[in-house]
C-alpha cells in the first residue's frame, strides 16, 4: 500500500530498507519523484541527492521517473530514502511505488509507459534526417526555401522536446535539472517553427496575427528566462502559459490560413495546413484539459501525439507543395526550352535564324574550323509578291529552305534563313566542292519549279574559313556576299535580256496592230522615238535610258487603239464629246502597257 503524507515545507519523509537479495541483484531502484526532493543515504551515506538546498531545484518541480544505482550497497546494509518537501506549500500526496531491478527492466517499463513518446520520437527522427537531406539537396539545386529552415527548427525543436520530456534520459547520468530546463524551453520555442513557417508560407498580404502570435511567444521565452533566473515561481506552473501560447499560435496560423483560401479559392496547400491547425488546435486544448483534470502522463501523451499529427500534416503539405513545385518547374524549363529553341528558329521554314547563323559562325571561326559559308539570295522575291501575293512569295521561301536541306544536309550542312529574301548554310565538311553543291543547288530547284507560274531563282555565292583573304568573321561574310553579288548580277543580266526581249516582241506586235488601225499615227510615233533617241544620245544618257526613251516615243499614242475610228479618222473640227474622247487616250495607253508588263512578268518567271 502507498504511504499517504502531509509535508510543510522544508519537512521529510524517510523509509528504511534492509539490502536484501533481490535489491542487491539488480544493483538498482527507480521510482516517480512526484515533485518531491530525494535523498538517498546507504547506512547513512548520501549517494544520490535531488535536492541540493541551493534554491535550483525549487526553479523546476517536474515529474519524472529517477534512476538510483546500488553499486556499493551490500546485503545487510540500510537503504534510506528521503521525501522532502521542496515546494513553498504543504503537500498532500501518496508517496510513488518504489521498484528495484535491473536496467533492462526499467527500459523496458519506461518502453511500456512511453511507448507512445518513443516512437513519437524515433520517428520524428527520422522524418528529420530525411528532410535534412531534403534541405542540402534543395540548397544544392539552389531551390531552398526560408520556410524549409524554419520546418526543421521546429522538428528539432520537437524532437528534443519528445526526448527530454519523457523519462528516457533517467538511465543516464545526466543532469536532472538541466534536462528540464531544455525541455521547458523546447516547448516554449516549438510555436516560433510554427508561425515563421505559416509567415514564410504566404508572403501576398498582411501577417498582423502571426506577428503578434510570435510577439507573444518571445515574450514568453524570455519572461520564462527572467523567472527561472530569479527564482520567482517553479517553471511547472507555466506550463498553462505554453500550452496556451502554443494554442493562440495555432489558432493564428487558423485565422489566417482562412483569409489566405478566402482570396485564393483554388489552391490545395492552404486547405491542407487549415486542417493540420485545426488538429493541433483541438488536441492542444484537450492536452491542457487533461493535466488539470486527470495528469501530467495523459497531458503528454495527447501533446506527443499532436504534434507527431502536425509534423506528419506539414510534412504531407510539404511534399504535396515540392510535387508542385517540381511539375511547374519542369513545365517552366519544358516552356523555357521551348522559347530557347524557337528563338533560334525562322518561324516560316523552321530553319535557324540570324541568331543561331551569328553565333554557330563565331564559334565555328573562333575554334579554327575549317569550313565553307554559302550565301542564297531568292530573286525577284518582290515582284512575286506584288504579281501573286505574300503567300505565293513565300511558298517561293519555303521551297528554296527544301532545296537547301537536300542539297547540303548530306554534307554535314545547317541551313539559316538570315533575312527577308536571304538564306545562308555553313558546310563543317571535309569532303566539299562547294561550286558542285552549288549547281546541284540550282539543279534540284529547276526540277522542283515545274510548271509553276511563278518560279524560285536564287543567287549563290560562298568562301571558305581558310581563304587567303579571310581574316574575320566579317571577311568570311564580305567575300560569300561578294560572290554571291556576282552570281545575282549575272543571273540578272540573263533575266533581263530575256526580260527585255519578250518586251520588244509585245510592244512590236500591239504597235503593228495599231498601225494597222492608224497608219498616221503610228508614223507619227516613228518619228517621235527617232527624234526622241537622237536627244537622249545627245544629252549622253546611257544606252538602257536612250534605249527606253525609244520605246516610250514608239508606244506614246498606243492608247489611240482604243478610241473609235470615226473620231479618229474625222475630217473637220470634234465636238466637245468627241474631243473629251480623244482625251482618254493616255488613259487607255497606260493601262495598256501595264497589261504588257504584266504578261512579260509572268513570261519572265514562267
Amino acid at each position: 500500500m502507498p504511504y499517504h503524507i502531509e509535508l510543510e515545507k522544508g519537512e521529510y519523509f524517510e523509509i528504511n530498507r534492509t539490502v536484501y537479495d533481490k535489491l542487491f541483484r539488480h544493483h538498482n531502484i527507480y521510482f516517480q519523484s512526484e515533485r518531491f526532493g530525494i535523498e538517498v543515504y546507504i547506512n547513512d551515506t548520501l549517494i544520490y541527492s535531488l535536492n541540493r538546498n541551493d534554491a535550483f531545484v525549487n526553479r523546476i518541480h517536474v515529474d519524472t521517473m529517477m534512476l538510483v544505482r546500488l553499486d556499493k550497497a551490500e546485503i545487510g546494509d540500510t537503504l534510506k530514502i528521503r521525501f522532502i518537501n521542496i515546494e513553498n506549500e504543504k503537500i498532500i500526496k501518496d508517496l510513488p511505488n518504489i521498484y528495484a531491478g535491473s536496467v533492462m527492466a526499467f527500459m523496458d517499463k519506461i518502453s511500456a509507459e512511453e511507448s507512445i513518446t518513443f516512437i513519437s520520437f524515433i520517428l520524428m527522427t527520422a522524418l528529420l534526417i530525411v528532410f535534412i537531406g531534403f534541405i542540402i539537396i534543395s540548397l544544392k539545386k539552389n531551390m531552398l526555401e526560408k520556410r524549409f529552415i524554419s520546418f526543421t527548427l521546429f522538428m528539432i525543436a520537437c524532437a528534443i522536446w519528445l526526448l527530454t520530456d519523457s523519462s528516457v534520459l533517467s538511465i543516464y547520468p545526466v543532469s536532472y535539472e538541466a534536462v528540464a530546463i531544455v525541455s521547458y524551453f523546447a516547448s516554449k520555442c516549438m510555436p516560433l517553427g510554427i508561425l515563421y513557417f505559416s509567415k514564410q508560407s504566404y508572403k501576398d498580404g498582411k501577417t498582423i496575427l502571426i506577428d503578434i502570435a510570435i510577439a507573444i511567444t518571445f515574450a514568453n521565452v524570455i519572461g520564462s528566462s527572467i523567472i527561472l533566473l530569479f527564482s520567482l515561481i517553479p517553471l511547472s506552473k507555466l506550463v498553462i502559459v505554453d500550452q496556451v501560447v502554443l494554442i493562440i499560435s495555432a489558432v493564428a496560423c487558423m485565422l489566417y490560413n482562412i483569409l489566405f483560401i478566402k482570396r485564393n479559392k483554388n489552391q490545395t496547400q492552404p486547405k491542407i495546413l487549415l486542417t493540420d491547425f485545426i488538429v493541433i488546435s483541438i488536441l492542444g486544448i484537450c492536452g491542457l484539459i487533461c493535466y488539470y483534470l486527470y495528469d501530467s502522463f495523459v497531458y503528454h501523451k495527447i501533446i506527443t501525439l499532436a504534434i507527431v499529427v502536425f509534423v506528419i500534416g506539414l510534412i504531407a503539405i510539404m511534399i504535396y507543395s515540392s510535387l508542385q513545385d517540381s511539375k511547374l518547374k519542369k513545365k517552366m524549363m519544358k516552356e523555357r526550352e521551348l522559347f530557347k529553341e524557337l528563338s533560334y528558329k525562322d518561324e516560316l521554314t523552321g530553319l535557324g535564324n540570324v541568331r543561331a547563323y551569328n553565333e554557330k559562325l563565331d564559334t565555328l571561326f573562333n575554334n579554327n574550323n575549317d569550313f565553307t559559308l554559302i550565301i542564297i539570295d531568292v530573286n525577284n522575291i518582290k515582284r512575286i509578291n506584288d504579281s501573286y501575293g505574300h503567300g505565293a512569295g513565300n511558298i517561293v521561301l519555303l521551297q528554296c529552305a527544301q532545296c537547301m536541306s537536300k542539297t547540303f544536309e548530306q554534307y554535314n550542312g545547317t541551313s539559316y534563313r538570315i533575312g527577308g529574301d536571304e538564306f545562308a548554310c555553313i558546310v563543317d565538311s571535309d569532303s566539299f566542292d562547294a561550286q558542285t553543291v552549288i549547281d546541284n543547288f540550282n539543279d534540284i530547284i529547276k526540277a522542283t519549279n515545274g510548271d509553276r507560274i511563278y518560279k524560285l531563282s536564287a543567287a549563290v555565292g560562298y568562301s571558305g574559313s581558310k581563304d587567303k583573304d579571310v581574316h574575320t568573321v566579317q571577311d568570311l561574310k564580305f567575300h560569300a556576299d561578294l560572290s554571291m553579288y556576282k552570281d545575282k548580277s549575272n543571273k540578272k543580266s540573263r533575266e533581263d535580256d530575256k526580260e527585255n526581249e519578250e518586251w520588244r516582241r509585245m510592244i512590236e506586235t500591239v504597235v503593228s496592230i495599231f498601225e494597222v488601225k492608224d497608219p498616221y499615227t503610228a508614223q507619227h510615233s516613228n518619228r517621235v522615238s527617232y527624234i526622241s533617241k537622237f536627244i537622249a544620245q545627245s544629252m549622253g544618257l546611257t544606252e538602257v535610258v536612250v534605249n527606253d526613251v525609244f520605246i516610250a516615243g514608239r508606244i506614246h499614242d498606243i492608247g489611240k487603239i482604243g478610241i473609235s475610228d470615226n473620231i479618229l479618222t474625222k475630217k473637220g473640227k470634234l465636238t466637245n464629246e468627241e474631243f473629251a474622247e480623244i482625251k482618254k487616250h493616255p488613259e487607255i495607253g497606260e493601262k495598256v502597257i501595264l497589261f504588257c508588263r504584266l504578261k512579260n512578268n509572268c513570261a519572265i518567271t514562267s
